[in-house]
């Protein structure tokens, strides 16, 4: 398997792929960002998030996921408030404010915000069962 890598100037790799990568999103994002390309910025979060738990960095995958969700519903940590966001009342009213595209990141983004939660409970609960199991055999 081809491991792709950004080159610098000399033709040399500038970096292994996990730092390079996600580097250049955060410009891509800083760049959307200052140009006020909202939906653009809130895609590139979105992707900026896939890349990090592809590299196997679910904290900042994340982070990333939870900010496209901040730009794209409006209050900051919305993941938190998210019944503030939504309260809008009929459907019609949603699609109105957040569109058909909106409204479906939305979902995919917090499936993903799903899966990244469970994956760290799970991680818990298999640690707190292990530290049991250790415990129970020194107490034997």
């Amino acid at each position: 398997m081809t491991s792709w890598s950004v080159k610098s100037a000399t033709g040399a790799a500038a970096g292994p792929d996990y730092v390079i990568l996600p580097a250049q999103y955060v410009k891509a994002i800083e760049l959307l960002k200052k140009r006020g390309e909202k939906a653009h910025m809130i895609l590139a979060l979105h992707e900026l998030g896939d890349l990090w738990a592809h590299f196997g960095h679910w904290q900042q995958a994340g982070q990333a996921w939870n900010s496209a969700l901040d730009a794209l519903l409006g209050p900051y940590q919305v993941i938190s408030t998210w019944t503030h966001a939504l309260e809008l009342g009929t459907w019609q009213q949603l699609l109105g404010r957040y569109g058909v595209h909106g409204l479906l990141l939305t979902g995919l983004l917090l499936g993903k915000l799903a899966r990244w939660a469970y994956l760290l409970l799970a991680v818990h609960l298999c640690c707190v069962e292990h530290a049991s199991w250790v415990s129970a055999v020194a107490l034997c």
